[in-house]
């Protein structure tokens, strides 16, 4: 299984400066995305997505994935507001992150959570 396995959507966010990072988003994250607002719902967000949307759910999973030592949080990006400033984020299926980021090297933790090499 992929390091993306247990994901919902992978996020490769691309700072303005500084390196790749790559996070997948659990239901978890998407649990206390959907929480955070009235009509929030995986299935609304896939059918209609908003690109705050999509920032507000990169940013629960990056949060966690950082506050757990999986990702480096690219500087300057303190909340999904200042993410949504200096960062550019693209969806993808956790198939397409698997073909993109092979596991190599990686470990595995069970959640769909991990660093990517940098430098890409």
């Amino acid at each position: 299984m992929s390091k993306f396995g247990g994901s919902l959507v992978v996020f490769e966010v691309h700072p303005d400066d500084g390196d790749l990072v790559v996070v997948g988003a659990g239901s978890r994250d998407v649990a206390v995305w959907e929480r955070s607002g009235k009509g929030r719902t995986l299935t609304a967000w896939q059918t209609n997505p908003k690109t705050e949307d999509t920032y507000r759910v990169c940013w629960i999973a990056l949060e966690r994935a950082a506050d757990r030592g999986l990702v480096k949080m690219p500087d300057g990006v303190d909340d999904w507001q200042t993410l949504m400033a200096c960062c550019d984020v693209v969806s993808i299926t956790p198939d397409e992150a698997a073909e993109r980021y092979p596991d190599d090297d990686a470990q595995e933790d069970g959640d769909g959570l991990g660093p990517i090499p940098t430098g890409l």
